[in-house]
């Protein structure tokens, strides 16, 4: 109720009561550390994940949004170690991995990507965030070599039909619309119900002014 007429003061004094009698209280202190965000409290929100981060170590928003504010706070080796952290915690874990590239400065997430997938070589979908770095920074050869040797792999599997509807959609902005048309129409026959393949196969009907086709896909 204090929260909500903005009366932060009482609300954060309130949980404080609180937290003197049950110390480690879970939702006590994720209150706090909202409620010192809405404060602009940052010390006092940093020292509630931190609390929080220690009772449950494997719960992975907390280190995001304490992530958040070391971002805000212009400290992003104190980003990276928390991350780091929980990769250590569990190396396997692709998210974490792909969480350490978003949050790092944009000259390392090609490193930091490319470590993953040194430390996880089967792990698709972080090929798949690499990728779309690439595609992001204009380095479309590099984008289309990550997507065809999961092509390759993959083959008729699910990471294989998306990485060729990747490579339908690279064809298509370098005018190649014959090719990308074949990739779609092989990924189809595969897989009918194949959404991102649907999705580009509409977008290109549009270009081509197939409205009927374009409502169907």
């Amino acid at each position: 109720v204090f929260s909500a007429h903005k009366e932060f003061d009482e609300a954060q004094a309130l949980l404080r009561r609180g937290l003197e009698a049950h110390h480690n209280h879970v939702d006590l202190l994720h209150n706090l550390a909202v409620t010192s965000l809405r404060m602009e409290n940052w010390q006092a929100a940093e020292g509630a994940f931190l609390q929080l981060i220690k009772l449950e170590p494997t719960v992975f928003s907390h280190r995001e949004k304490l992530a958040r504010i070391y971002l805000y706070r212009k400290e992003p080796e104190k980003v990276q170690a928390l991350i780091r952290e929980a990769i250590a915690q569990s190396p396997e874990n692709e998210n974490y991995w792909i969480a350490l590239a978003v949050y790092a400065a944009e000259p390392q997430r090609e490193a930091i990507l490319l470590e993953a997938i040194e430390a996880l070589p089967h792990a698709v979908k972080l090929r798949f965030v690499l990728g779309e770095y690439y595609e992001h920074g204009r380095e479309v050869e590099k984008a289309r070599r990550v997507y065809e040797a999961i092509a390759a792999e993959e083959e008729t599997r699910e990471p294989g039909l998306k990485a060729e509807v990747k490579l339908a959609s690279l064809d298509l902005a370098e005018q190649k619309q014959q090719v990308a048309n074949a990739r779609l129409e092989k990924v189809l026959k595969e897989s009918p119900r194949q959404p991102e393949a649907l999705t580009l196969k509409g977008k290109i009907a549009l270009v081509k002014r197939e409205g009927k086709e374009a409502v169907q896909a």
